[in-house]
């Protein structure tokens, strides 16, 4: 995770690799930023005489306190695997 904050908003990056946009939860409340992220993935391969199964699971989570920031106007991003979130500052 990386953060950058000005008196005026703060940044927060997530690299979140492997993950679809449909997979991703994300909260922002008023102080606190909430993400978590699940991806199953089953793989199935069935050839004369073999058969292989295969099973993934992945997930992420985090959660922070945050200084006092307007939801409503935050601007976010998710773009090659990269969960972006622009906070403003109240």
């Amino acid at each position: 995770m990386k953060s950058k904050e000005t008196s005026k908003e703060i940044t927060l990056e997530f690299d979140l690799s492997g993950f679809d946009k449909k997979d991703i939860k994300l909260h922002l409340s008023k102080n606190s930023v909430s993400i978590s992220a699940v991806k199953k993935e089953d793989h199935k391969e069935k050839k004369k005489g073999f058969f292989q199964e295969e099973k993934s699971f992945r997930s992420f989570n985090y959660s922070a306190p945050l200084p006092k920031i307007i939801p409503k106007e935050s601007k976010i991003s998710f773009e090659k695997g990269i969960l972006k979130i622009i906070a403003k500052k109240e």
